[in-house]
């Protein structure tokens, strides 16, 4: 906490007494009333504080932080419930006074100090009553994590401990309902009238147990499953706040295990269901899509995940038994969104945003840690060849000779960081007559990364088709693709590191700067990273495309048979090219000058 701090000194020698008069004493007085004023005009008493979600002891912290305040209190009486709160620069004290007002608490102000305790009977007509409660399970276990919230008011409420306790605190007067609800339980509402500690029993919600799963090529009901299956929660799929399904699955199915690769946009992402199958064979799942295997350099991250309708995960035996010896490492079945039947055209837009910043500074060699700690090589080196005198080592009168330090302090690494942005646009469109049904989507992303020249964009498609021939023949067909084009830059943060902090990153003229120096009699060019990472492009290009057609008979009731043609082709292609700023292309062009009279490089590359 930041805090004005005023220091006041006087030097006292010995020598004749001065007596002042009347008069003077008086207007040093008031001097000194002018300085108090004049300070605590200064004093900070206001906070601004908007939020949908906090709690009394957030509240505090942002009080100490926003003003001059130091607030001493016992946590074990502040309430632990949540609520939103809305302030705009008011006065401490008018905060305080609404919330000690609800919660049953008091304060007092001295100097800069604020003292928080529990109200004491007398002193206010209202009492305020404690409601402890146990939330278990059928069998008696207890549950974590359930949602304790009052009825009516959206916001205010808790959640029940590792041990399945709660406690919240309402006026004497008032009575409360309170609402239990978790994923996978059925929901529960309790009128609470009396002191007495509650005990909830919450049971396994029927509907899940009900919900209709795809396995293979049939369906069934979960309650009826044998084998091993997770769903994405329907909630997550309605609403992803991820750009890729990885991110979008990522912590949120049992036993599957997700690595984002090395963090760059659109880096290859790994999936391994209950951890790895093979030691040194490929342990990914098999990707179903609309029941349809994919190939197995198929990525996921292609789809949208605005197109999800329902993602099941089939582990174990059970999916080696449909799918064969691909499905070793599992299965990740995909049900992309379709049209039901007699639905008004609807169109939808949806955009995303999301902003990242490092939380610390990468730390790098300051010009005159690098110069100490060269010189510090070259006496070493002196040392362990025996020479009485350390001008007699090759490196120190290397580093010694004029002009091999430049003037510069150049941070490296703030010269190639930056904030990674991403956004996402996303339309699609549904609709449905009596006997047909028609769905289709575009997506847009763009990913930049945190190091400049990394990026990501993809763009997505899907369309789908489906008719009633007759009541006994319906033909789909749906196609999906994607294109997508990302810089891979061979320059990593190494090269920032590796950057010499005395060479600065522009000339005058706006330029890249690069510092030569001699070493050993020859002129030697030292790397500008910067240029390095600005001047190497390793563009990757990648196109997919899938169509799926069906044809669906059936002849009796609960018999159906399937007809199905699938196309899939995937082409990936690279780029890569560095400037005549970068170090290699300097280099190169002046040996083959004439093979290079531009100081360019281009490679390219094709795999189908």
């Amino acid at each position: 906490m930041r805090k004005n701090s005023f220091l006041w000194s006087r030097r006292f020698t010995t020598g004749p007494s001065v007596h002042l008069s009347g008069k003077v004493l008086i207007v040093a007085a008031l001097l000194c009333l002018g300085t108090t004023t004049e300070l605590d005009a200064q004093k900070r008493t206001k906070v601004t504080i908007r939020t949908e979600r906090t709690n009394f002891k957030k509240v505090i912290r942002e009080i100490e932080k926003q003003t001059d305040y130091d607030v001493f209190y016992n946590s074990k009486m502040l309430p632990t419930e949540d609520f939103s709160f809305q302030a705009d620069q008011q006065d401490v004290k008018n905060v305080l006074s609404t919330l000690c007002a609800k919660y049953g608490l008091e304060y007092t102000i001295k100097n800069n100090t604020i003292t928080l305790r529990p109200k004491q009977e007398g002193k206010s007509g209202q009492q305020r009553r404690e409601i402890k409660g146990h939330v278990i399970d059928e069998a008696g276990l207890p549950l974590p994590g359930v949602s304790v919230t009052v009825k009516g008011e959206g916001k205010r409420g808790t959640s029940t401990d590792m041990d399945g306790n709660f406690k919240l605190t309402f006026d004497a007067a008032e009575k409360p309902t309170l609402q239990f609800s978790m994923v996978g339980m059925e929901s529960q509402s309790i009128a609470v009238k009396k002191n007495e500690e509650l005990t909830v029993v919450m049971r396994e919600s029927t509907n899940t147990l009900n919900e209709v799963v795809k396995i293979g090529y049939a369906t069934s009901s979960r309650k009826d499953l044998t084998g091993s299956i997770s769903s994405l929660d329907t909630r997550i799929i309605e609403s992803p706040a991820a750009s890729t399904i990885t991110q979008m699955i990522q912590g949120q199915l049992p036993g599957v295990s997700v690595t984002l690769g090395d963090g760059s946009p659109g880096a290859t992402s790994k999936i391994e269901i209950r951890g790895a199958s093979t030691l040194d064979g490929n342990s990914s799942p098999l990707i179903v899509v609309d029941d349809v295997p994919m190939s197995e350099d198929y990525d996921i991250n292609m789809l949208n995940p605005y197109d999800v309708q329902q993602l099941d995960v089939l582990k174990g035996a059970s999916a080696t038994a449909i799918y064969g010896s691909r499905a070793a490492g599992g299965v990740i079945m995909i049900t992309t969104k379709s049209g039901g039947r007699n639905k008004k055209p609807v169109i939808n837009y949806g955009y995303s945003f999301k902003k990242q910043q490092l939380v610390s500074e990468i730390r790098t060699l300051s010009t005159d840690e690098f110069k100490m700690l060269l010189l510090e090589a070259a006496r070493n080196e002196a040392l362990a060849y025996g020479y009485d005198d350390i001008t007699q080592s090759t490196e120190y009168n290397t580093y010694t000779t004029p002009g091999f330090f430049g003037e510069a302090n150049t941070n490296w690494m703030n010269e190639l960081m930056q904030d990674a942005v991403s956004q996402q646009h996303n339309v699609s469109i549904q609709g449905a007559g009596a006997t047909s049904s028609y769905n289709g989507s575009f997506s847009y992303a763009d990913d930049q990364g945190m190091i400049k020249s990394l990026y990501n964009k993809r763009y997505t498609f899907s369309a789908g088709f489906n008719t009633d021939i007759n009541k006994k023949l319906r033909a789909t067909v749906s196609i999906n693709g994607s294109f997508a084009r990302k810089n891979d830059n061979v320059q990593g943060m190494d090269i920032a590191v590796e950057g010499r902090p005395d060479s600065k990153v522009y000339n005058d003229d706006g330029t890249y700067y690069h510092l030569t120096y001699v070493n050993g009699g020859r002129t030697n060019m030292a790397r500008n990273p910067l240029a390095e990472v600005l001047g190497t492009k390793n563009l990757q290009n990648s196109n997919n495309l899938s169509l799926s057609t069906s044809l669906e008979w059936r002849p009796v009731n609960g018999l159906t048979l399937t007809g199905r043609y699938s196309y899939q082709t995937y082409n990936y292609d690279t780029d890569y090219y560095a400037s005549s700023d970068t170090y290699g292309v300097r280099i190169t062009s002046d040996i083959r000058s004439k093979a290079m009279a531009d100081g360019h490089i281009i490679r390219v590359t094709n795999r189908r």
